[in-house]
């Protein structure tokens, strides 16, 4: 009865350890699984993610996904264009003036009371200047503003005083929402 026993025992004892052993073996498969799994996310994200990525101190835009987005990148590119231009012949004339009346030169500016061909010049270059950006920019805001011929929905919102009702066409069919509010059924009905 003892060996039955003992034997019975160890039977026990082996099952516990071939059910570890399996469950073991299970883990390994779902970690290698999951490992296949990872490898292939990490080369998706080394990959495909940074073919149009934003990166650190990107001096350009990304890429235009749409003929909107490629405008204003034009524009942008035009009005810098402006920018330089600008900012060069600012800092010029400013560097100019820093050199040619320094203090330890003593030289006196000349008193100009009235400069007509100067103001001229200063009120007619950035007026040009505007002109050149006023048109792009026109031309590309006003082909922003899509008009769809035949719109599949079309919803009119009408507010009143005390509650809001839309109404929204969908085809043929005309169906009709309203919302109120707890002191608009209230005052409506005191009426």
């Amino acid at each position: 009865m003892k060996d039955v026993q003992m034997s019975l025992k160890f039977f026990d004892r082996f099952e516990g350890v071939m059910e570890f052993h399996t469950q073991i073996a299970q883990l390994k498969e779902q970690s290698k699984k999951k490992a296949k799994k990872m490898i292939v996310l990490k080369w998706l994200f080394l990959t495909i993610a940074p073919c149009d990525a934003v990166e650190p101190w990107e001096l350009e835009s990304q890429d235009a996904a749409k003929p909107m987005m490629q405008g204003i990148i034009d524009l942008h590119h035009d009005i810098f264009f402006f920018l330089i231009l600008i900012f060069v012949f600012v800092s010029r004339i400013l560097v100019r003036a820093l050199w040619h009346f320094h203090y330890s030169k003593k030289k006196i500016p000349q008193r100009i009371v009235h400069g007509t061909t100067i103001e001229i010049l200063w009120t007619i270059f950035p007026s040009i200047i505007l002109m050149f950006i006023a048109i792009p920019s026109f031309a590309l805001l006003y082909s922003m503003d899509e008009v769809v011929v035949d719109p599949s929905m079309t919803i009119k919102a009408i507010g009143h005083q005390w509650y809001q009702s839309q109404r929204e066409r969908i085809g043929e069919t005309l169906t009709e929402k309203g919302s109120t509010t707890g002191k608009a059924e209230s005052a409506r009905k005191n009426e």
